[in-house]
Order: structure tokens, then sequence, then C-alpha cells
């Protein structure tokens, strides 16, 4: 496994290039796959990358179960991924909202985003049956139906 400690600038510089060369490669498969695709380069220079809030999700997820990053790492990973010019999310202030959240609280990342997408919408409070999800502010227990 590779170790990168995020920590750093150093090694926040070389998660970012690594991240840049994904994307890039990506790009690359999707003209090779979608010929027709108007923008040969995928991503042209001063334009942004948009990413969807499942990928955040799935992204965090990844970062956790296959790179047994810890929360810290999470939260800085997700922080520069967040403030990278070249990226643009869906839903980004909920997103931002969600990394506060998962920061304060005990929660996961997932119950967090689930609670500010929630509010953004204004739907709060947020029902759930998960107990840990239950203590993010914003978020109620669901103990039994009606």
């Amino acid at each position: 496994m590779l170790e990168i400690d995020l920590a750093t600038e150093q090694g926040a510089a070389s998660m970012m290039t690594r991240v840049e060369r994904v994307a890039h490669d990506a790009c690359k498969a999707l003209d090779r796959l979608y010929p027709l695709n108007p923008d040969p380069d995928c991503v042209a220079e001063g334009s942004t990358l948009f990413v969807p809030v499942t990928v955040v999700l799935e992204l965090e997820w990844v970062l956790r179960s296959s790179f047994e990053f810890g929360k810290d790492d999470v939260l800085i990973t997700l922080s520069s991924l967040f403030s990278a010019a070249e990226l643009s999310f869906e839903s980004d202030r909920s997103l931002e909202v969600a990394l506060q959240l998962f920061r304060k609280g005990s929660a996961d990342f997932a119950d967090c985003l689930h609670v500010a997408l929630a509010a953004r919408a204004g739907e709060q409070p947020l029902w759930t049956f998960d107990k840990a999800a239950a203590k993010v502010n914003g978020a109620r227990l669901l103990t039994r139906f009606v």
C-alpha cells in the first residue's frame, strides 16, 4: 500500500498529482470509447472536471476500505479535493457542510452528507433508523411505525 502523509504540503501535492493523473487517464479512456466526443481533450485547459456527489461518497468509501485511511486522512483528502480549482462538485455547499458535521461527530461521512443534503432541500429533520446517524445535528431517530 502506498503511504502518503496528507498532513504535509508534499503529501497533499502528491495526492493531487495522483488525482489529476487518474482524471486525465479517465478522460483519455472516454475519448477512445466515444470518439465523437466534441471535446477531444475531455477537460480543456482552464475548465473543470465535474464530480457528482455519488462519486464523492464512493471515493470516501474507497479511501477507508481499500486504502485504510483513518478519519483524519479522509478529512484532509476531501478538504484538499473540494478546494481544487480543477474540480467542480455537485452540491458543493452540502459537501462542505457534511465535511464539517463529519469532522465534529461520530457518524460516518455518508450519514453527514444525507443530513446536509436534506437541510439544503429544506427537509429537516432527516428521519433515520440509524442510531449513529440520528446523533448528527439535523437528524432524528425513527423508532417505530404509526
